[in-house]
């Protein structure tokens, strides 16, 4: 109904959609090894070989039943304009113009907790400080620690999700009370994005250096 284009399975996309695909690159061959100074190595997407044309022959997919066909942990595509529109339906309320995909209330239930960090419980590894609470598979960034937070300065809290898949990095965030949203990705890098990682924060130096000159715009 919003008419977002991209999905799970590039096999299912129209043709046009197949041709605006954007390839990922980085500097990382087979084995893991990073050659900062090498060639760029395609990741996925690869438009110099194949685009799948077919669908699986098991795709006659059941709702409620394993899902992994769809790649949920990094196979979705879409266009930055797609996660602008996301972007509005969660600061329309559930409508984007006039259109309404879901009520406020099912928005409200999306953004409310559904688990939250507990020292006590010690019910988090590794990510002490850094990630504080969760909604139905949606990332609420709490400012509560400075390791939870999207910039320096900022104590509001947001709702969206960090993609991280096959060199990509990326994100869309909004928070609904100001009507302030921000999308960013990166395609890939030519090192290893969390080799500066000082343990403070869940984000990459990349992605905190690009969100931190998006928040001068807002």
């Amino acid at each position: 109904p919003l008419g977002l284009p991209g999905g799970f399975n590039v096999a299912g996309f129209s043709e046009t959609d197949q041709q605006s695909l954007t390839t990922l690159y980085r500097k990382r061959d087979r084995e893991e090894i990073w050659h900062s100074e090498g060639p760029w190595v395609p990741q996925v997407d690869d438009l110099s070989t194949h685009i799948p044309t077919k669908l699986p022959d098991d795709f006659d997919y059941v709702p409620g039943t394993n899902g992994a066909q769809f790649s949920p942990q990094g196979g979705a595509r879409m266009s930055l304009n797609g996660l602008k529109t996301l972007a509005e339906l969660f600061l329309g309320d559930g409508s984007v113009g006039e259109t309404r995909m879901l009520s406020p209330k099912s928005m409200e239930e999306l953004r409310s907790p559904v688990w939250r960090y507990d020292p006590a419980a010690q019910n988090l590894e590794e990510y002490t400080g850094k990630l504080n609470a969760y909604a139905a598979g949606l990332r609420i960034i709490t400012s509560e620690t400075p390791g939870d937070s999207l910039f320096a300065g900022d104590d509001r809290i947001w709702v969206g999700h960090f993609g991280e898949a096959y060199g990509f990095l990326g994100g869309v965030f909004v928070h609904p009370e100001s009507g302030d949203g921000l999308i960013f990705a990166i395609t890939g890098s030519a090192f290893n994005p969390h080799a500066q990682d000082d343990g403070t924060s869940s984000l990459a130096p990349i992605e905190a250096s690009v969100l931190a000159q998006l928040a001068r715009l807002l």
